[in-house]
Formats: C-alpha cells, sequence, structure tokens
C-alpha cells in the first residue's frame, strides 16, 4: 500500500507545500527590507562597534578600522558599511590601526618609558610599533588579544636569531584571521536569531492581512481532495526552481550583496503570479474578501464564537511560526518525504 496515497499525508504535504511557499514570499520580503536599510552591513559595524570599545584605552577600535583605506573601498556609500569583510583585510587593517593608534605614536616620544620596556627590534616599522602597542596600551581584553597574537606569532616563526620578520607578520595576520572567524561565526547565529524573530512578525502579520490561516487550510485540504492533488503536482512540476529559489533567498546563509532590487522584485511577481493562479484555480481560503467571517446569529452561541476566534488565532500564530522556520526547513523535510516515497 502507498502511504502517499492515504489522505491524511497528502493533507500534510499540502499545509506543508503552503507552509513553504509562504515561508519564501515572507523571506523575499525581508529581503527586499535589508537590502533597502543595508542591514547586514549596519548589523556588522553594530557588532564590531560592541566587541572592539576598549573601555581602559578609551578607543573603540572598530570606529578606527571604518576610517581605514581597505574598509572604504568595500563600502557601496558613506552610510552603506561592507557586510562581508574577509578576515585577511580585517586583520591587516587591524595591524596597521593598532600601529599608528595616536596613543601609541606618542608614548614613543616617551624616551623613558620606550628605554624601560625590553621589546623585539624589527626593522620593520609596522611590526615595531605593534609590538609597542601590545606594551605601552592599558590592559584590557583586546590589548591580551593582540599581545597573544603577536607571542603566538613569533613562536610559529621560529628563534629569535632565524627569525623572520615576514613570517612574523603573516603568522600574526593568521592569529587575528582565526579569532575574526570566530566572531564572524558568532555573528551570523546572532544575526540569524534576529532574522527568525523578524520572520516570525512579518509572518504574523502578512498571515492576519492576506487571511493565510493554518486552521482553515487543513480544514480545506481535508474536504477538498482536488486542491491537494493540484498543490502537490504544483510543488512536484516546480521543485527544483522553488528549492532554489528557497536557498537564494535563506536569510542564514550570509551575506547578499551582489543580489539586486530589481531581481529580488523579479521573483516577489513570479512567485505572487504563481501563487494567485493556485489560490483563484482551486479556491483556496486565503484572502477576506472572497472568504467572508460568518457570524452567527444565536445569542447562546457567544462561547461557541469564542472558541472559533481562538482557534483562528491558533491558525495564525501556526503561519507565522512556518515563515520564521524558513523556506529551505520545509524544503528539505519535503525531500526527505519525498526520499521515503521512491
Amino acid at each position: 500500500m502507498n502511504i502517499f496515497s492515504l489522505p491524511i499525508i497528502e493533507i500534510a504535504l499540502s499545509l506543508i507545500i503552503s507552509w513553504a511557499l509562504f515561508a519564501i514570499f515572507c523571506s523575499l520580503l525581508q529581503e527586499t527590507m535589508v537590502q533597502l536599510k543595508n542591514e547586514r552591513g549596519r548589523f556588522f559595524k553594530k557588532q564590531l562597534l560592541r566587541q572592539f570599545q576598549d573601555a581602559p584605552n578609551q578607543i573603540n577600535w572598530a570606529a578606527l578600522l571604518y576610517t581605514h583605506p581597505a574598509f572604504d573601498l568595500l563600502s557601496r556609500a558613506y552610510n552603506k558599511p561592507p557586510s562581508e569583510i574577509s578576515a585577511k583585510i580585517f586583520s591587516e587593517a587591524l595591524v596597521e590601526v593598532v600601529a599608528n593608534a595616536h596613543t601609541v605614536q606618542s608614548k614613543k616620544l616617551d624616551t623613558e618609558l620606550i628605554n624601560s620596556l625590553t621589546l623585539p627590534h624589527y626593522e620593520n616599522k609596522l611590526l615595531n610599533d605593534f609590538s609597542l602597542a601590545t606594551k605601552v596600551l592599558l590592559p584590557s581584553e583586546l590589548v591580551a588579544l593582540l599581545n597573544s597574537s603577536l607571542n603566538k606569532a613569533e613562536i610559529r616563526a621560529g628563534s629569535t636569531n632565524n627569525r623572520s620578520e615576514e613570517k612574523v607578520y603573516t603568522h600574526l595576520v593568521e592569529e587575528i584571521s582565526d579569532w575574526y572567524n570566530q566572531l564572524s561565526s558568532r555573528t551570523t547565529v546572532w544575526y540569524r536569531k534576529l532574522t527568525k524573530r523578524r520572520l516570525f512578525f512579518l509572518g504574523l502579520i502578512l498571515s492576519v492581512v492576506l487571511n493565510i490561516n493554518s486552521i482553515a487550510l487543513f480544514k480545506y485540504f481535508s474536504a477538498n481532495p482536488a486542491a491537494r492533488t493540484a498543490l502537490i503536482a504544483y510543488y512536484e512540476k516546480n521543485k527544483d526552481q522553488l528549492e532554489a529559489m528557497a536557498q537564494k533567498y535563506d536569510q542564514s546563509s550570509g551575506p547578499h550583496d551582489s543580489m539586486t532590487l530589481k531581481e529580488i522584485r523579479k521573483d516577489v511577481l513570479l512567485l505572487k503570479t504563481n501563487i494567485d493562479s493556485l489560490v483563484d484555480a482551486n479556491e483556496i481560503p486565503i484572502g477576506w474578501k472572497s472568504h467572508p467571517k460568518k457570524v452567527s446569529a444565536h445569542i447562546n452561541s457567544w462561547w461557541e464564537n469564542i472558541l472559533n476566534g481562538m482557534l483562528y488565532l491558533i491558525g495564525f500564530v501556526l503561519t507565522a511560526f512556518a515563515a520564521s522556520a524558513g523556506a529551505p526547513f520545509w524544503f528539505e523535510l519535503l525531500k526527505k518525504a519525498y526520499t521515503l516515497k521512491k
């Protein structure tokens, strides 16, 4: 017996496909807002400013980093910070910013202080000033990180007698890059959590405005086998295209700076046209005008009306949760289900 021919399985598949399509639509709208506001770049900058606030030295190193030419060249505009900065560019810029900081350069004029410090002498001015910075700056978490990175780089470069300054610099950049990659990973996790919350509220608003109610859809698919068949057939015919679109607008997959608003608008119109065709052809209960709410005329049915209202609210919340899960989650679930079908 083919379990996929069972009504309950068809109903479940139809509901999941509906959630997947709604989740894509929400992701498209979310991406539009992100692009308009350059939110990823702003979010990343905000996190760097928070992480690089060096209170003991009264310096925000991230603020200095964003004035560095390497960062400035990556920005699309003065008010649109880059959302993706390579570890190498970040590390090299940080070394320069620390070494050339006004606080560090001013300390070089204090001959008594310099003579009291035991510092390795580098012919390379950048390395020399960076090494000085790790000694003259007041103790802080960031200074400890810089000092640790330099010590590890010097150890990796070999003994003092035959140590190559080029190797020290290369290893220093690598050490800072490793830390930066870990910070980037944490930032990605924070951004995913923020996006999930936003998708939930966006999904809740859209579900109410467009009357996309999961409980109502479940009831409709239960009573309309033809609608189930049509929706499943649509998915099977277009699954590759839909899965590609879901991955393209996956909010957790990283920056989308190469994507244009024109491209997003094109995808929104394409998806909307397909969904409208499905809804109209199968009379799926989406939208308020075509499916007005019937109010009971019996005074004694107030309790029943309250229960129906609560169910309707739960239906909207379920739809919002479907949006927050993300389209890739639902398409992966469908893919696994169809793997069992083969």
